[in-house]
Formats: C-alpha cells, sequence, structure tokens
C-alpha cells in the first residue's frame, strides 16, 4: 500500500511540474507536393539548436512536445530535383503543415 500511495504522489508531482512550467504536446498532419518527399525535423530547445533527422513520407503526422513557450522546431520538405522548403512551428502554429516544393 505505501508503494502505490508513494507512486502516486511521485505521478502527482510530476504532473504539476508539468502543469506550471507550460509544457505542451501537438500533433502535426504534415502533407506535400510531391508526395516522394522526404520530411526532416529539427528544432531549438532552449535557444540551442539540434539537429534534424528523417521523420518520413507525407502524409504524416508527428507530436512534438514544447517545453517552454519560446521552443521552434522546422519541418523540412525536401526531394532531388526540387529546391527544399522548410516551416518553423512553435506551440502557437497552425496544426496542418503544407508543402509545395518548386
Amino acid at each position: 500500500m505505501k508503494t502505490i500511495t508513494k507512486n502516486l504522489g511521485i505521478s502527482v508531482i510530476i504532473s504539476v511540474f508539468f502543469i506550471l512550467t507550460g509544457c505542451s504536446s501537438r500533433t502535426f498532419n504534415i502533407s506535400c507536393q510531391p508526395s516522394d518527399a522526404l520530411i526532416l525535423q529539427g528544432g531549438y530547445y532552449n535557444n540551442q539548436a539540434f539537429m534534424g533527422s528523417v521523420i518520413g513520407k507525407p502524409p504524416l503526422e508527428k507530436t512534438i512536445t514544447f517545453f517552454s513557450k519560446t521552443d521552434k522546431y522546422y519541418f523540412t520538405a525536401t526531394r532531388r530535383g526540387f529546391f527544399q522548403d522548410t516551416i518553423q512551428v512553435t506551440r502557437d502554429s497552425a496544426t496542418t503543415i503544407k508543402f509545395s516544393l518548386q
């Protein structure tokens, strides 16, 4: 019984921490023309950039957790023979992302 109470207490503390720090998750729906482009994701966390990684080919959904109001992430669509395009997202951005490569 003590273990259950202890685990419940820890869960409550963690939940309160995330609520107070402004942590939020958003799911982005990503589409692209041409549909066989690769989508990469990268971003800035605490003003430190991190490298992008391939997350797949559209259409796809990607859930991002924003740990603060200043976190910024980006999605880049790329395909050989086309100019790549990058869209930056924040916790207030629209959840639908549409790329149209030229």
